[in-house]
């Protein structure tokens, strides 16, 4: 579902089916996600995917970012009896946020892809939240701030910290843009 405001869109980005009305490369990954049926096979753990490509900020670089909910030793398990096939695989866990946290990260054609299961609901989930709150600034801000946000990140910032530096926020940019009025 969308919701039109000046020429922008409000996403349900729970479901992949906003992919469809996208750009080339959304619908690209709409097409590998669902012919490979990655998201068939995580069904259990709510995937969902995140990061730049979902809102037109992504670079040539951007990878396939996705969310799920999962007790990280739990897919890690997974993992190993179901995501084998992939290549260049590599898993690690980590804690992220004081939350444990799996990362599986493989190669999918021509996407690196990167799973990041945490046991708390995805919608809670850090990447989930900056998804949302970055969708709002970039559809209040308009093309030039989508553009310098791009700029930003061809010079090698990350995405949360081209957009504190964009909208002049100090500290650490992943909690503030947390806090970030939208």
């Amino acid at each position: 579902m969308q919701v039109a405001q000046e020429n922008f869109f409000y996403f349900d980005f729970l479901s992949l089916d906003y992919l469809l009305k996208g750009n080339k490369k959304q619908k690209r990954v709409y097409e590998l996600l669902t012919s490979t049926q990655l998201f068939e096979t995580l069904r259990d753990f709510h995937p969902v995917f995140v990061g730049t490509i979902p809102i037109q900020i992504d670079i040539e670089s951007s990878d396939i970012d996705v969310l799920m909910e999962a007790e990280p030793s739990q897919f890690l398990e997974f993992a190993k009896q179901h995501l084998t096939q992939h290549q260049q695989a590599t898993f690690f866990v980590k804690d992220f946020q004081h939350i444990p946290a799996c990362v599986y990260q493989f190669k999918l054609e021509e996407f690196e892809v990167e799973i990041f299961a945490q046991d708390l609901p995805v919608t809670q989930q850090y990447a989930y939240r900056h998804l949302i709150i970055e969708n709002k600034i970039l559809l209040t801000k308009g093309e030039a701030f989508r553009d310098e946000i791009i700029r930003l990140k061809r010079q090698g910032l990350k995405t949360e910290p081209a957009f504190a530096q964009a909208l002049g926020l100090s500290g650490n940019p992943y909690e503030s843009l947390l806090h970030y009025p939208v």
